[in-house]
């Protein structure tokens, strides 16, 4: 299943530290502070508790895609100042 993971952290420290354990577990970023990762539901687990020390007054969200609810969704891209609508 795809997960899309969003977080805010203000201390750099902990935010590279966040993203090693994202790539670690093969997720890949799709803006600063928002990732997608194909992860079985045994993984998401594990990566939500490897990821749970850096929290404490942080965001995380973690948000399952079933099926084909990524494929409906519209994405809205900034390029060299025009916005492009892109239908998947």
């Amino acid at each position: 299943m795809r997960y899309m993971i969003s977080y805010d952290i203000s201390v750099n420290k902990k935010r590279y530290e966040v993203i090693k354990v994202l790539e670690k577990f093969g997720c890949y970023r799709v803006q600063k502070s928002v990732y997608f990762g194909d992860l079985e539901k045994l993984e998401a687990f594990s990566l939500r508790e490897s990821l749970k020390k850096y929290f404490r007054n942080e965001s995380l969200l973690i948000i399952p895609f079933e099926g084909d609810t990524l494929k409906k969704a519209i994405f809205l891209l900034y390029f060299e100042f025009e916005l492009i609508i892109v239908f998947k």
